[in-house]
């Protein structure tokens, strides 16, 4: 087993099949585009509510998804499994990184087609670089459950929910005007209470979780003056993604029968790490403050829960079983 660390996640994969010469068939399920779907047999396909993620930038190359395992694995460090490109030149990511593990694994036929066949250099190139994010099933389920409440949407929310996706206005803080319609503070991006609420239950929840198994990594990020930790940027981003993914749901009446695929909202995933990442570029101190805001939040949520267990041992201890009448 091979682990490769990148930005505080792990990815696991396991050994090639090294009898014969390997053929792009034989590659292992983790080379496959990831896809986050609902348990129905019916397929909804819905049009993105908004095109406003567009970027010069070519977003579709940022991150690399290597996927070994399915999305059930709940709070623990199997996925999403993310893979940072700046590891390797950005030219050939996909060429290098399948160079690179082939080698790691000593897989002899594989390492030796890739130094002399270029056309099967890139067509696994292709494959590795799958380019979407793993969507962690429980995090769509808690982003579709609580976008009602943190954006007070009614029953007919159609409307607002389109006006949130608009600009993609939901990561921002909201404000609530006199009708209950949320306002977005243009001065607090990714300050949204749904974001740290999404992230403590995906990330954080149990000794197991990536956000328990790498506290250190958000340490070691840390830029802030008070160097508290901070969230990592792919967090923000795939956390973003889902309430995005919700609010979509929203704006087309909730429909019984919905399919979530990454491929579906990799551009907008894209968007949220190329904004994200210009922020970092643009204003360093405000961004790292931001993003060690974000982290206090979660852990404050953490926190809380763990006060709501002493509460109920407290309570528990007042209890007077021995007073209590028995069943004579």
């Amino acid at each position: 087993m091979v682990q490769l660390e990148s930005l505080g996640f792990v990815c696991q994969r396991r050994s090639f099949n090294t009898t014969g010469n390997a053929q792009i068939s034989d590659l292992p399920k983790f080379y496959e585009t990831p896809v986050w779907v609902d348990d129905s047999n019916d397929v909804e396909e819905l049009e993105a509510a908004s095109n406003d993620y567009a970027d010069p930038k070519s977003p579709n190359d940022n991150f690399l998804v290597l996927d070994d395992d399915d999305d059930d694995h709940h709070g623990d460090s199997q996925g999403p499994k993310l893979q940072d490109p700046l590891c390797c030149p950005t030219s050939d990511t996909g060429s290098k990184v399948s160079y690179d593990l082939s080698h790691i694994c000593s897989v002899t036929p594989v390492y030796d087609h890739l130094k002399t066949n270029e056309s099967y250099v890139s067509a696994l190139a292709t494959l590795v670089d799958a380019r979407v994010p793993l969507f962690r099933s429980e995090l769509k389920d808690d982003a579709c459950a609580q976008v009602t409440v943190y954006y007070h949407l009614g029953p007919d929310c159609v409307d607002t929910a389109k006006a949130l996706l608009a600009s993609h206005v939901y990561h921002y803080a909201q404000h609530f005007d006199e009708k209950n319609n949320p306002v977005p503070q243009a001065k607090k991006p990714y300050s949204a209470d749904i974001l740290p609420y999404l992230m403590k239950g995906c990330y954080f929840n149990g000794s197991k979780s990536v956000g328990m198994k790498f506290a250190d990594r958000f340490k070691e990020i840390a830029g802030n003056k008070a160097q508290q930790p901070e969230v990592t940027i792919l967090m923000v981003a795939l956390t973003s993604t889902s309430v995005y993914a919700a609010l979509l749901w929203k704006s087309n009446k909730s429909p019984p029968k919905f399919n979530f695929t990454a491929n579906q909202f990799s551009e907008v995933y894209a968007f949220h790490v190329n904004f994200l990442n210009e922020m970092e570029e643009n204003v360093p101190s405000k961004f790292h403050k931001l993003m060690a805001d974000i982290f206090s939040a979660v852990q404050k949520l953490c926190s809380n829960g763990a006060a709501a267990v002493a509460s109920h041992k407290d309570a528990m201890a007042f209890l007077d079983l021995d007073g209590m009448d028995d069943n004579e």
